[in-house]
C-alpha cells in the first residue's frame, strides 16, 4: 500500500528537496473524514445562528432554519445554473472560507 501512496511522487532523481506532511495516517482517512465532517456542519451552524442574529449584516432569515432554508435555495439555483463558474461546491466553500476569518 505504501507503494501506491508514494507512487506518484515526483521521480527522486528529478527532485532537489521534498518535505512529506500530512495531519493523518493513510489508515485514518475514514475517521478523519467523519469528524471532519461533523465539525464543518457545526461550523455551518454556527454561521446560520449568527447570521440571524445579525440582520444588519444581511436580510437572510430572522431565524437559523430561515437562513438555512435561504442558503440552500441559493445553493440549488447554483446547482441548476452557476454564475460565473460558482456552483454549489463552490458556494459552500467561499462560505467556509468567509466563516473561518
Amino acid at each position: 500500500m505504501r507503494g501506491g501512496l508514494c507512487g506518484p511522487l515526483p521521480a527522486p532523481h528529478r527532485t532537489g528537496r521534498m518535505v512529506l506532511d500530512s495531519v493523518v495516517g493513510p489508515w485514518d482517512w475514514y475517521d478523519f473524514d467523519v469528524v471532519q465532517s461533523q465539525a464543518l456542519l457545526r461550523k455551518r451552524d454556527t454561521f446560520f445562528a449568527w447570521t440571524a442574529a445579525h440582520p444588519d449584516c444581511s436580510a437572510l432569515g430572522g431565524s437559523a432554519e430561515a437562513v438555512r432554508r435561504t442558503y440552500l435555495r441559493v445553493r440549488e439555483g447554483l446547482t441548476a445554473q452557476p454564475v460565473a463558474g460558482c456552483g454549489p461546491a463552490e458556494f459552500d466553500r467561499r462560505r467556509g472560507s468567509t466563516c473561518s476569518r
